[in-house]
């Protein structure tokens, strides 16, 4: 309990709750250190020059490192807490009090509501300038972050709370309300609104992992071509004689724009840099230019016979590969000039290096020839057949699908290395752009990602209420974009399948690879084989966060420490040799970054603290 000897008007809490900020009327900023049988008094800030009476908002930085008061002389101030001076680190002059801060998760905006002027003001803590301001219809009187920093919710004088885009501060929701309402965020993306009578809870993401939940997508055809950008942000579909872009955002509606593409689309794909969009159709190659604003004019076209789906582009973005019949077609992106052409009489797979440098580690495969090759296989397993073939981007891998199973066949030697149980016929597949994850979609209308070195599901996409049948990955693999139809109407979906771009609903959990890495159990020590060691390290660097989360409390198998937090590095450390760990360490350094409280796992704090020079090598 922390008694002022006048009223307090505003109080702050920092995230790990270990100081508690107060204002009182006695134009003073207290900050105590608090533990949960003790408090003291770390400084007290005289405010007599930034109010008139006292402070009405306070707001810790998630770090803790900055404390922000704002005050009924229209003024909002930020103190350094390292510093311990006195004098505000910056000072905020605004047109009326200043009734609402917040920082940002990141610490990287600060949010500033005032009334008199009805303001909304967000300010980059790195330079402390102000880089937007948004008027509001009356006083701000409540500001807040979503966790994923895409959202502000705001509340007025007006009784409305209002969700908006922080990039463009852009009303996207409004809620009905009386009075002051307080708004908070979950982690998951649900907002929860306080009136003076109830506590209601908002959904504003479906699920978690979508960037675009399931919409409608006018015209397009059944198993017809999709693309999508870097990280998600643009996802392209064909639909009759158009193409259409729509730029994905947190906002009520997507930016949509079609472009001209021509007849019989069969092929689309952004370029690695998404400057460009290649749009193929079965008698012509058109090249588009990202002009920012979801326009995309046309840059160049050429025309080319026989053409079929695939299409490829190059690292560098400058060149586009075509799939022909009964040439392959490498093409430059700018004027569309065929810079070199082969033919393939047909052979079942063509790797791109032998007709140009810059598509190393890239090949062509013939479908129907994919599907003859493999349907021994399939029905070797039990399949009736082969319904879905695909050949992985490096020429490496055949992904064949067929009712109740599908099954990775190597190219060169035409043996199944893995097989996966699916529910009912594999409808869609999609590989990613790197080879190392393959997108599934099933007849029970879901969507999976599995990591097909181990063949574990690292992403459930959830189920939709269509056949997943068209299915593809952003070039960075990071994003998953599918499609179907449902009561005759087409419908899209976009998800994040590894967590980089919006939390994942079941986040990624290193109990499955451990698992696997461990077929004697994980209640004995297994030598680690290098093969092996190698499989963990690509999966932590495709999918950093299965190294971060902690495993499954409930699990006590995953628990070595008993505490219920263990994460991957603390269960190697007790269930394998050191030098297995090492070797994991030297092919993932920033997995010795990782703070433990496991003596035997050797990471750099630890090293430090005990000066073990040899983990410090490591």
């Amino acid at each position: 309990e922390i008694e002022r000897s006048n009223h307090v008007h505003a109080c702050a809490v920092t995230p790990d709750g270990n100081k508690v900020a107060v204002a009182d009327a006695n134009k003073k900023v207290a900050v105590y250190s608090v533990t949960l049988t003790s408090k003291s008094q770390i400084i007290e800030y005289d405010v007599t020059p930034y109010v008139f009476e006292f402070g009405i908002s306070l707001s810790f930085a998630h770090s803790g490192r900055w404390l922000a008061m704002g005050g009924d002389m229209r003024k909002a101030c930020v103190w350094d807490q390292h510093r311990r001076d006195q004098n505000p680190l910056r000072v905020f002059g605004r047109g009326g009090h200043i009734n609402a801060l917040d920082f940002s998760p990141s610490d990287k905006w600060l949010a500033i509501g005032s009334g008199g002027d009805n303001l909304l003001t967000l300010v980059d803590t790195a330079t402390w300038d102000i880089m937007h301001e948004e008027l509001q219809p009356s006083d701000v009187h409540d500001v807040s972050f979503s966790y994923d920093e895409l959202a502000i919710s705001l509340s007025s004088m007006q009784g409305a709370m209002q969700v908006m885009n922080r990039a463009s501060l852009e009303t996207t929701h409004e809620i009905p309300g009386k009075g002051r309402l307080l708004g908070r965020w979950t982690p998951d993306g649900t907002l929860v609104v306080m009136t003076s009578d109830k506590i209601d809870t908002h959904d504003y993401k479906t699920r978690r992992d979508m960037l675009l939940p399931e919409t409608d997508a006018p015209n397009r055809l059944l198993k017809a071509p999709l693309a999508l950008s870097v990280h998600g942000k643009t996802c392209a579909y064909a639909a009759r004689d158009k193409v259409v872009t729509m730029a994905i955002g947190f906002q009520k509606e997507p930016s949509i724009n079609k472009v001209d593409a021509g007849k019989n689309v069969v092929g689309l794909a952004f370029a690695p840099d998404n400057t460009k969009l290649a749009v193929l159709t079965d008698s012509e190659l058109r090249v588009f230019k990202n002009d920012q604003n979801n326009k995309w004019p046309k840059l160049s076209s050429r025309a080319l016979g026989g053409v079929s789906s695939e299409l490829r582009w190059s690292k560098s973005a400058k060149l586009v590969a075509v799939y022909g019949r009964p040439s392959i077609y490498i093409v430059r992106a700018n004027d569309c000039v065929v810079v070199a052409e082969k033919q393939h009489d047909n052979e079942i797979v063509v790797d791109l290096a032998r007709i140009s440098p810059e598509f190393a580690g890239h090949a062509f495969g013939s479908t129907d020839k994919l599907k003859a090759a493999v349907t021994p296989i399939l029905v070797a397993l039990g399949a009736k057949r082969v319904q879905e073939a695909m050949l992985s981007p490096d020429g490496n891998l055949i992904a064949a699908g067929g009712n109740g199973v599908l099954s990775l066949v190597d190219r060169k030697t035409m043996e199944s290395t893995l097989e996966l149980a699916t529910k009912g016929w594999v409808m869609g597949l999609a590989w990613a752009p790197d080879s190392k994850t393959l997108a599934i979609g099933a007849h029970d209308k879901t969507v999976q990602v599995v990591h097909v070195a181990s063949g574990i599901v690292i992403a459930h996409l959830g189920e939709r209420q269509y056949w997943p049948t068209a299915l593809a990955f952003s070039a960075d693999c990071g994003v998953v974009i599918d499609s179907g139809s449902f009561s005759n109407k087409p419908k899209i979906c976009v998800s994040s399948c590894d967590g980089s771009t919006v939390p994942l609903i079941e986040p990624l959990d290193a109990g499955a690879l451990l698992r696997m890495q461990a077929p004697t159990g994980l209640a004995k020590r297994s030598a680690f084989t290098e093969e092996r060691v190698a499989i963990v390290a690509e999966m932590v660097e495709l999918f950093p966060r299965m190294a971060l989360n902690p495993l499954d409390p409930a699990d006590k198998e995953l628990q070595p420490l008993g505490q219920g937090a263990a994460r991957l590095t603390e269960v190697l450390a007790t269930r394998t040799e050191r030098p297995m760990l090492e070797a994991l360490f030297d092919k993932v350094p920033a997995l010795a970054l990782l703070p433990s409280k496991n003596i035997s796992t050797p990471t750099f704090d630890l090293a430090l603290k005990l000066r073990d020079v040899r983990t410090l090598r490591v």
